[in-house]
C-alpha cells in the first residue's frame, strides 16, 4: 500500500476515468502491464490477447491510451496504429499510442516510429520508468505532422527545419482532459468529441492537400516510366491508393473536386487497360493539376511546377521513387 500511495502522490492526474486498451499476446506479461497501470491509478482498462477482441473493443469508441506489445508481430500492429492514426480504425485518431518490445532492433524501431506511434519502450521496466513516460505523455505531447504517408507526432531531429513546409498540429490530448484534477465526467464527455471531430477535420484537410500533391508527383514519375518503356504498373497502384485516401478525406468536399477524382480514376482505370497509355497518363497529370489549385487556392500552375521540380529532384538525389 505504501508504494501504491508514493506513485499516486508523484502523479497529479487522475487516471481513474481515462479510457485504455492493452493488448499483449502474452497474458502473464499482460497481467504485469495492467497492474502497473492499476498502482498508477488506471481504472478503465480493457486488456486481450486476442487480436480480433482488441479490434472489436477499439471500433467507434474513444479511447485515450493504446498499449500493445509489437514483439511477436511488429507488422500488425503498426499497420493498425497507421490506420488508427489515419481515421480508419478506432474511434479517436488522436489516441496516445506506447508501443512495447523486449528487444529494439532498428527495423523494429523504424516501424513503430514511421506508424504514428507517441513512445516505444522497452521491456522489462519498472513502475516508475512507466509512470514517468505517462506522466510526460499526459502533459508535454507533441504536436502533429502531415504528410502523404505519415500522420502523427513530429519526429524530426530539428523541430525548426521545414516548419513553414510541414505545418504542425495541436490535437486534442484526450489523457490530460479526462485525468486534470477538476475533470468532470458529464462534461468531458462532450468536449472530447468535439475536440476529435474539429482536430479531425484540419488534419483531413492538410492530408487532402498532400494527396493531390503527391498525385502530381506520381505523374511525373509515371510519364518518366512510360517514356523509359519501363513497367508502370507500381506507380499506377499508388496513384490508386493515394487517389482513395484522398476521397476519404473529400467526403463533403465541393462538386468539383468530386468530379476531377472521379475522371482521374477513370484515367488511372484506362493507363491500367493498356491502350491508349499515353493519353490517359497526360490526363491523369492534367486531372492532378487540376486538383492541386482547386484545393490550394491562391496558388498557380508555376508554383506547383517549382515545388514539383524540387521534390522530384530530392527524390532522384535519394535514390528513391517513394
Amino acid at each position: 500500500m505504501a508504494a501504491v500511495a508514493a506513485i499516486q502522490s508523484v502523479n497529479k492526474p487522475r487516471y481513474d476515468i481515462a479510457e485504455v486498451v492493452l493488448f499483449d499476446p502474452v497474458a502473464p506479461n499482460r497481467s504485469t502491464t495492467r497492474t502497473a497501470l492499476n498502482m498508477m491509478g488506471f481504472r478503465q482498462i480493457f486488456a486481450t490477447s486476442d487480436y480480433g477482441e482488441m479490434l472489436g473493443t477499439l471500433r467507434g469508441k474513444i479511447f485515450d491510451l493504446f498499449i500493445a506489445d509489437i514483439t511477436q508481430d511488429t507488422s500488425k500492429i503498426c499497420d493498425l496504429v497507421g490506420s488508427m492514426r489515419s481515421g480508419t480504425a478506432g474511434g479517436n485518431p488522436f489516441v496516445h499510442v506506447v508501443l512495447m518490445a523486449w528487444k529494439l532492433e532498428d527495423d523494429l524501431v523504424k516501424r513503430a516510429l514511421n506508424c504514428g506511434a507517441d513512445d516505444l519502450i522497452t521491456r522489462p521496466y519498472s513502475v516508475g520508468f512507466l509512470s514517468g513516460r505517462m506522466k510526460s505523455l499526459t502533459e508535454a505531447r507533441k504536436s502533429f505532422v502531415v504528410t502523404s504517408d505519415y500522420i502523427g507526432p513530429d519526429r524530426r531531429r530539428d523541430p525548426t527545419r521545414g516548419v513553414s513546409a510541414i505545418p504542425m498540429f495541436d490535437v486534442p490530448n484526450t489523457l490530460r482532459m479526462r485525468t486534470r484534477p477538476d475533470a468532470q465526467l458529464v462534461r468531458i464527455e462532450g468536449e472530447i468529441p468535439n475536440a476529435i471531430r474539429e482536430s479531425r477535420a484540419k488534419i483531413n484537410a492538410e492530408r487532402a492537400r498532400r494527396d493531390v500533391f503527391h498525385l502530381s508527383v506520381i505523374g511525373y514519375f509515371v510519364q518518366e516510366a512510360l517514356t523509359a518503356t519501363q513497367p508502370l504498373e507500381r506507380d499506377l497502384d499508388r496513384l490508386d491508393a493515394t487517389l482513395s485516401d484522398l476521397t476519404q478525406r473529400l467526403e463533403s468536399g465541393s462538386n468539383e473536386t468530386a468530379k476531377l477524382c472521379g475522371e482521374l480514376g477513370e484515367a488511372i482505370s484506362g493507363a491500367k487497360s493498356g491502350e491508349k497509355v499515353a493519353d490517359h497518363v497526360r490526363k491523369i497529370q492534367d486531372l492532378a493539376a487540376s486538383l492541386y489549385l482547386a484545393l490550394n487556392q491562391g496558388r498557380t500552375a508555376a508554383d506547383l511546377k517549382a515545388e514539383l521540380d524540387k521534390v522530384v529532384a530530392l527524390i532522384k538525389s535519394r535514390g528513391r521513387r517513394d
